[in-house]
């Protein structure tokens, strides 16, 4: 009788192993198919031709399982919870709706040194009805003397003329316009509601009586200025003096 050859032991030893349903110790033997392969040392397959492995398996059952979670190198995969790459955003990335804010465009929003549209508007009233930062504001109060004609300390533009206050000896009081550089228009609206105005010439003088007490608003036209002059006014009888409040706004 011919004693088995080693090889043949070997054969026979795995196969008594694989038919019992334990784990198989493949380094350096076979992959047994079906059942749990141990090695000591890693396993390649290489295919010069193409690709070296594939695996498949039914509908909802992974092809692939690994041990634990440490990274694979090199293993590349299209889908993130099911998403494509192409359904995120890159590190430097800009999303196609990151020019809105809330859903509106970048042109739905003032810039920083941006003009709204009713900029012009204070309070829902148009700039024109206002004191433009071009034009000049100037007031003063005081108290003068009877038979004095003070020269009101006011802005007037390039002095085309001199507002004045004349404080008569009789106890009334008047307002006079005085070197007029060009011709010009005056307009009085007095307390009372009744108005009156007329011309003045180059270099003239001109007044007009103010009730007394009273708020009078004198308006002056001069090419190519104007301004106008609120007067509030009283004669203080018991010390002979007039007292006054004066505001002035002009276009210069």
């Amino acid at each position: 009788m011919r004693r088995p050859s080693p090889a043949m032991l070997v054969a026979v030893t795995a196969l008594v192993v694989a038919m019992s349903g334990t784990a198989v110790a493949a380094t350096g033997g076979a992959f047994i198919l079906g059942k749990a392969n141990k090695a000591t040392s890693v396993t390649s397959l290489t295919n010069s031709a193409g690709t070296a492995l594939a695996l498949s398996a039914p509908g909802g059952k992974p092809p692939l399982t690994v041990s634990n979670s440490t990274q694979v190198g090199n293993l590349n995969a299209s889908y993130l919870d099911g998403d494509r790459a192409a359904a995120f955003l890159p590190v430097k990335g800009t999303a196609a709706n990151s020019t809105e804010l809330g859903g509106r465009p970048a042109s739905a929003y003032l810039g920083v040194n941006g003009t709204a549209a009713n900029a012009k508007d204070l309070g829902g009233v148009p700039y024109y009805d206002y004191v433009t930062g071009g034009e000049q504001v100037s007031s003063y109060t005081g108290l003068i003397d009877y038979g004095t004609t003070y020269t009101l300390p006011l802005t007037v533009p390039a002095n085309a003329f001199q507002p004045q206050l004349i404080c008569t000896n009789d106890g009334t009081v008047a307002f006079g316009i005085a070197d007029q550089e060009t011709n010009g228009q005056y307009w009085v609206m007095y307390s009372d509601g009744t108005e009156g105005g007329g011309g003045i010439g180059i270099g003239a003088q001109g007044s007009f009586g103010v009730p007394n007490p009273s708020t009078t608003v004198v308006q002056v036209a001069y090419e190519p200025y104007m301004i106008t002059i609120w007067l509030s006014i009283s004669v203080n009888t018991a010390n002979d003096t007039c007292t006054f409040a004066v505001q002035s706004i002009d276009n210069g």
